[in-house]
């Protein structure tokens, strides 16, 4: 129905962009990821943005590029920055630290180390 009124509901783009992950199209994935990406920043909506930015980063360290895992570093932190800011929740700076520490630039260079 959303796609007959070509409507982005960013739940339903985020979990097409995984159905075809788990196919095997890691390049097809990313392209989806990065348009549901595209589609929470232009509504503000970090938390989608946040959750589209790490699995987007997860499909990168599963085709092996740690340089682009890396780049999404700064990308991923900022969008959690923003998530906190907006959030009422009483425990959204002990989301951002927890966030911080463990970062894609980190999950690269355990992965570099493991090769």
């Amino acid at each position: 129905m959303a796609r007959r009124r070509n409507l982005r509901v960013l739940e339903l783009m985020r979990e097409e962009a995984l159905l075809v992950r788990a196919d095997g199209e890691l390049d097809i994935g990313c392209a989806r990821l990065t348009d549901t990406v595209a589609q929470a920043r232009t509504v503000s909506d970090h938390c989608r943005e946040y959750q589209c930015l790490a699995w987007f980063a997860i499909v990168k360290l599963e085709q092996e590029t740690h340089v682009d895992v890396v780049r999404l570093d700064s990308s991923i932190v900022a969008a959690a920055q923003e998530m906190v800011a907006t959030s009422n929740s009483p425990n959204s700076l002990h989301l951002c630290c927890a966030i911080a520490e463990r970062t894609p630039a980190a999950f690269a260079q355990n992965e570099r180390a493991r090769a």
